[in-house]
């Protein structure tokens, strides 16, 4: 109750500003947005170096250490639990560098947006089943931070949601330059959605993130989908005062 409260409170407050106000308003409410976004992909970075550099190579030692230990003549009852371990081992090892990708892939830092893709893809039908298409045209170049970490984001809130929601075995994601703006598309022939009635399943929170991290960047989100016949998620990014950053 006393949150119904403090949100019309809220509200009224909001109806009483000017027009200039209001945009001051939004405006800061922007800045804020891209601070938070910003500072929690610096909190993913510095999360997954930890466990790729840190944990994931104290495992990978052990597993080094067990392989010697496995050279040495043992029991047969001894072996049996030595492989155990070492299995468990290996799984430990498997599951801190995919939560590190999860967190923020290396590659996206390192490489770039499209081999970041081409990992997360890889990754995705591995987990999901669903064979998917990535089409680039045009050079491969990097792209300033903002740009890459945006559009990584978006293609992966995408394609999950699709796995998810659209009842899919095929996905195509394309990924192009044309007119000073950097495209990226991702479409399915699955069951698609009312674009009236998108808070079903969770869709309307995922569709409203990827559309905020477009603007963030002076992007567009486009959405098209219609029940039965499939979903295309479209982000524009202007590249005017675009500058290459390595």
């Amino acid at each position: 109750m006393r949150e119904k409260t403090l949100t019309s409170l809220s509200e009224v407050i909001f109806q009483d500003l000017s027009e200039g106000e209001k945009q001051e308003y939004h405006s800061f409410q922007k800045v804020m947005t891209s601070y938070i976004l910003q500072a929690q992909e610096e909190e993913r970075k510095r999360v997954s170096r930890e466990l790729h550099d840190g944990v994931g190579q104290t495992i990978y030692s052990m597993i080094v250490g067990l392989n010697m230990i496995e050279q040495l003549p043992l029991s047969d009852d001894l072996r049996e639990h030595f492989i155990l371990v070492k299995e468990m081992a290996t799984q430990a090892l498997n599951e801190v560098r995919h939560i590190a990708v999860e967190l923020r892939p290396c590659s996206l830092d390192d490489w770039g947006i499209l081999p970041a893709l081409r990992s997360f893809i890889k990754q995705f039908e591995q987990t999901y089943g669903i064979v998917t298409v990535l089409r680039a045209t045009g050079e491969e170049r990097r792209y300033s931070s903002k740009i890459e970490t945006t559009l990584y984001r978006i293609c992966q809130e995408a394609m999950i949601n699709a796995a998810k929601y659209a009842n899919i075995d095929q996905l195509s994601v394309e990924f192009y330059e044309q007119n000073q703006q950097l495209h990226l598309v991702v479409a399915d022939q699955g069951r698609g959605f009312d674009l009236q009635n998108i808070e079903i399943k969770g869709t309307g929170l995922g569709l409203y993130g990827m559309r905020e991290r477009a603007t963030l960047i002076r992007g567009t989100l486009l959405i098209h989908s219609v029940p039965g016949h499939g979903t295309k998620i479209k982000v524009c990014i202007p590249l005017e005062d675009e500058v290459d950053n390595t």
